[in-house]
C-alpha cells in the first residue's frame, strides 16, 4: 500500500469519527429535553400546590413556557438550559386543570422538545358557608308642623255720625195761646171745671138742708 493511499484512509476515518460523533452528541441533546408537571392537594394540610421542573434544554436559544390554570394564565417565562417553578398557595377549595406549554428555541417544531403537559388536583377543603348580611333599613319620618299665619287684624274704621242739628221752634210770642199750635181752647176745660164746682157746691147745700129738717 502506498503512503498516498494510507494518508487518505487516515483522513476519511477521522471524517467519519467526526460526524459519528457528531450525530450521538445530537441524539444526546434531542433526548436530554425533559420536561414534569406535578399538581397535588393535600387533604391533611389543605394545601393545594403545582410545580414543574425542565432540565437538558440549549442554553444559546430562547426557550419559553406558559402555565395556565382552569384556562387562566398563572405565569410565564423564559429559561436557557432548565427551570423549576412551585406554587404551595393554590385555593384548596376548588378542583384546579393545569396546563404547561413549553417551547424550545432551537426546535419549536419538534414535539419532543416543544410539548403541552397536564396535571389536575381535586379539592381537598371545604369552603366555609357562605354569610348572608342583611341590612335592615330605618325610615324615620319627620313631621313638619304646619307654619303659624299671622293674619293681622282688620282695621276697624268707626265712623262716628254727629247728630243733626235740631231745630227748636221759636217760643210763641206773648199774648198768644200756649195752645195754638195744637188747635185747641183752654175756654172748654175751665167752663167744665166750672160747671162740676157748682153743681158740687148746690148738692152740698140740699144735703145739709135736709139733715137740718130732720
Amino acid at each position: 500500500m502506498s503512503t498516498s493511499r494510507s494518508r487518505f484512509l487516515a483522513r476519511a476515518g477521522a471524517v467519519a469519527l467526526v460526524a459519528t460523533a457528531a450525530t450521538i452528541g445530537m441524539t444526546g441533546v434531542a433526548s436530554a429535553h425533559t420536561g414534569v408537571l406535578r399538581a397535588s392537594c393535600d387533604g391533611e394540610s389543605q394545601v393545594s400546590s403545582v410545580s414543574f421542573q425542565l432540565t437538558s434544554y440549549n442554553g444559546r436559544a430562547e426557550n419559553t413556557w406558559v402555565l395556565t390554570d382552569n384556562g387562566s394564565e398563572v405565569a410565564r417565562g423564559t429559561f436557557a438550559e432548565g427551570a423549576q417553578k412551585s406554587w404551595t398557595d393554590r385555593d384548596a377549595t376548588t378542583a384546579h386543570s393545569y396546563e404547561l406549554k413549553v417551547v424550545a428555541g432551537d426546535g419549536p417544531k419538534n414535539p419532543d422538545w416543544s410539548f403541552t403537559k397536564k396535571a389536575s388536583a381535586e379539592a381537598c377543603k371545604t369552603a366555609p358557608p357562605t354569610t348572608t348580611t342583611t341590612t335592615t333599613t330605618i325610615t324615620t319620618t319627620v313631621t313638619v308642623p304646619p307654619s303659624e299665619t299671622t293674619t293681622p287684624p282688620a282695621e276697624t274704621t268707626t265712623t262716628t255720625e254727629a247728630p243733626a242739628p235740631s231745630t227748636t221752634p221759636a217760643a210763641p210770642a206773648p199774648g198768644e195761646d200756649d195752645l195754638a199750635d195744637t188747635g185747641a181752647s183752654i175756654a172748654l176745660p175751665l167752663a167744665l171745671g166750672g160747671v162740676l164746682v157748682l153743681g158740687g157746691a148746690g148738692a152740698l147745700v140740699a144735703v145739709r138742708r135736709r139733715s137740718a129738717k130732720g
